[in-house]
């Protein structure tokens, strides 16, 4: 029987490294391999060596068989961070798959993580490698959403799953995804993405994504976004877009990300409806800028590294969210320092109203799970499952996740009774994390 060696990759493996990098990248059967994302000569292979063996929570394995690389496997650690997370990947060349060298990878590599201290390993990988998929699973992760393609491998798109590992869980044998779906009952989100799909095969207004000449437009510095029904974002809470790293939370569809990217930022968006996400892809393909597009659910942990943005354009859709304080934690994580959260939500006072808006008749807060007479309201208005927020949970939840309030403006519902009124129902603000 030949024996694998796994061993921590050293500065002199750096040539066969990159050799054995671009033989996977051509096989296109590396888990994390983007095509762009590794080193592309020996001096910076060796270069990030260094930088693996110099972070203590970070290190870079390889499985060799007759002096050959056949699999890698790496962790990325943040513990200097204080996030105590990790990304993960794993890669063994196709002529090796199912010999088990992705399992005795990921046991060193997750028995370091638990050493180094690190309670959760994110990662992705490519939908269609249902063997990795089941490695990763019998180890314990979990899906937390689906990253449609946002780039090529080889000249195809491949969609990836994104999925995470709770080590606090200290737990490996766990039920198969699969198994895990078929007995979770069916959540509120799963009944409003749907809702919202079908919203855009309608004609819902927030599911139409810009035009060509539109976007032309923003490369020309004619633009303009919304947050709320209807006044525009004011340009300076956005500022000059260029080289920023800005996430789309719940704002896929094909209309703020476009413009985003067309003022020179590098975007990622993140949505729950595959509809959205769909025109978010069409988008981008029909004007040629890359963008990285993940379907999933912002009420649980972002797929993402602490400090990794520098700007959360959030739009209102925290009505769609039973519990919202969470969600500006993860805002305030992913956040550079000094980074802008600039967030629509709503004001609850349409939750009170009857469909008319002449009548109060509703108590606050407005929570169908608790409620089976507001849930039997939704289900006469089509409008999904809705949640009222008061000021102290959107205000307040943002002020306790540590953000600085710098700006608000308020906004109607831009039709109905209540505009005509001009009964504000909607907030949107600007607010900052600090810089120390």
């Amino acid at each position: 029987m030949e024996t694998i060696e796994i061993r921590e990759a050293r500065a002199q493996d750096a040539e066969a490294l990159l050799a054995y990098v671009k033989r996977i990248g051509g096989e296109s059967d590396n888990l994390t391999f983007d095509g762009n994302g590794f080193p592309i000569t020996v001096e910076q292979e060796q270069h990030f060596l260094d930088n693996v063996h110099s972070d203590p929570g970070s290190i870079h394995l390889i499985a060799l068989k007759d002096g050959k690389i056949i699999a890698d496997g790496s962790l990325s650690g943040f513990p200097r961070r204080m996030s105590h997370r990790a990304g993960l990947g794993i890669s063994v060349v196709r002529d090796e798959w199912n010999h088990g060298i992705g399992s005795m990878l990921m046991e060193r590599l997750i028995g370091f993580a638990k050493e180094s201290g690190i309670e959760l390993i994110n990662l992705e990988v490519r939908a269609d490698n249902d063997s990795a998929i089941h490695l990763y699973e019998k180890y314990g992760f979990r899906s937390i959403g689906t990253s449609p393609a946002y780039f090529k491998i080889g000249g195809q798109y491949f969609d990836f799953v994104l999925m995470v590992l709770d080590l606090r869980a200290d737990r490996y044998a766990v039920r198969s995804l699969t198994e895990e779906l078929s007995i979770r009952p069916l959540q509120y989100q799963d009944i409003n993405a749907a809702t919202i799909d079908r919203w855009i095969e309608e004609g819902w207004e927030w599911g139409k994504p810009i035009s060509h000449d539109d976007y032309v437009k923003a490369q020309k510095g004619e633009w303009d976004v919304l947050l709320t029904p209807t006044k525009p974002v004011p340009h300076e809470w956005l500022g000059d877009l260029r080289g920023k790293k800005v996430l789309g939370l719940a704002s896929g569809g094909g209309q703020q990300m476009p413009i985003f990217a067309a003022l020179g930022a590098d975007c990622t968006v993140l949505d729950y409806s595959s509809k959205q996400i769909a025109s978010e892809r069409m988008v981008a393909e029909r004007e040629g800028y890359q963008i990285r597009i993940i379907q999933g659910d912002m009420t649980r942990p972002l797929p993402f590294e602490d400090e990794e943005f520098d700007l959360v354009f959030h739009p209102v859709s925290n009505c769609y969210v039973e519990e919202v304080r969470p969600i500006w934690k993860e805002c305030f994580r992913v956040l550079k320092p000094g980074g802008y959260l600039i967030s629509g939500t709503d004001h609850y006072i349409n939750y009170i109203v009857d469909a008319e808006e002449k009548q109060i008749i509703n108590t606050l807060p407005f929570n169908p799970l608790r409620n089976p007479e507001q849930m039997e309201q939704l289900a006469k208005e089509d409008a999904g499952v809705q949640f009222s927020h008061s000021l102290e949970e959107q205000i307040g939840g943002q002020l306790e996740a540590g953000f600085t309030l710098l700006d608000l403006y308020e906004d109607t519902n831009g039709e109905g009774r209540l505009h005509a009124l001009n009964i504000p129902t909607f907030l949107a603000m600007r607010s900052q994390k600090p810089v120390c």
